[in-house]
């Protein structure tokens, strides 16, 4: 199984929003020195992206894109590369937050 689902050339990563959570959760963690940018990416996004190469590059250099819009996620299914659910930045925000809330390193 392909871990990757392409919609107009964009590099969806089949992930859920618990998985998402998971790589997220483990990249605070670890304390990594380099940057690691999370792009919530929805169809509009997508669209720019086919025009605009330094959007283009910015989503390429990303450490995780998310699927942002159910229409990215029905292109997808439509397409074969079946993307489990949509994962956005706002419904990722609220479980990171909560999640820190209450990790033990909340409360030293």
């Amino acid at each position: 199984m392909e871990k990757y689902a392409k919609v107009m050339g964009v590099n969806f990563p089949k992930m859920t929003l618990d998985r998402t959570i998971e790589v997220l959760t483990d990249v605070i963690e670890e304390n990594r020195p380099e940057l690691f940018h999370v792009i919530t990416v929805n169809p509009e996004i997508t669209m720019a992206c086919q025009k605009d190469t330094s959007l283009r590059s910015i989503i390429d250099e990303a450490g995780l894109i998310t699927a942002d819009g159910i229409g990215i996620v029905m292109v997808s299914r439509l397409r074969g590369g079946n993307l489990p659910e949509r994962v956005t930045g706002y419904d990722t925000l609220l479980r990171l937050l909560a999640s820190v809330i209450f990790h033990p390193f909340f409360f030293y």
